[in-house]
């Protein structure tokens, strides 16, 4: 922000206080109108031309190697609990994220995984490398399925409908040989034991090699 002398200030509001037009006043002396209303409040309320004292700013109530441990820490908080933990505003800690470069990202694994198993199950595997190995999956797919961001301009709330009562569900199941999706089968039906056999006996064992 430019900086105005204070003998300028004292000029523009001698102007003002003999009666010119602000108008006139903007053009001789090159300010803004809203320079000018501001310096006219602060000569009313303080009764001299000098400029407002910058106030030093404030100690931040958290540094940036406090943040970093905290989400090192507590790599899954969200704003609102960063916010309370420092006692600031939301606004303050999400700032202090994005200078930082701390992103939200989150993957999920099993927490019922074995990680010794599967080492075993993958060693299994290379033994039978030369025999067909078809995968098997299930997977379902509702009919209210939405897009869970959207995009407006900041300040700006996105409102969507999806259905509260309970939905249809289409549900599949497939192999995978060589890469290669076989014996798909859909119901409408949870997945259960008969429904499997059924697939394994009627649709997938017919046509393996």
């Amino acid at each position: 922000m430019k900086a105005y002398s204070e003998d300028l200030r004292k000029r523009v509001i001698e102007s003002y206080e003999e009666g010119e037009e602000k108008g006139t006043i903007i053009k001789i002396f090159k300010i803004g109108i809203s320079t000018l209303n501001r310096w006219i409040r602060e000569y009313r309320a303080r009764g001299n031309y000098k400029p407002k004292q910058r106030t030093e700013y404030r100690k931040r109530k958290f540094s940036d190697e406090e943040l970093m441990k905290y989400v090192e820490e507590n790599p899954s908080a969200t704003l609102e609990e960063m916010a309370k933990h420092f006692k600031v505003k939301i606004a303050s800690v999400w700032q202090r994220l994005k200078k930082l470069k701390i992103t939200r990202k989150k993957s999920f694994l099993y927490k019922e995984r074995d990680e010794e198993k599967r080492k075993e199950f993958i060693e299994e595997l290379e033994k039978k490398a030369k025999q067909p190995i078809v995968f098997i999956d299930e997977c379902g797919i509702k009919n209210n399925l939405k897009n869970e961001y959207g995009r407006a301009p900041r300040g700006v709330t996105i409102v969507d409908e999806v259905k509260g009562r309970a939905t249809e569900k289409l549900n599949l199941i497939a192999g995978l040989l060589n890469n290669e999706v076989i014996a798909p089968m859909t119901y409408d039906c949870n997945t259960n034991t008969e429904v499997f056999n059924t697939w394994l006996k009627e649709c997938l064992i017919p046509i393996l090699p």
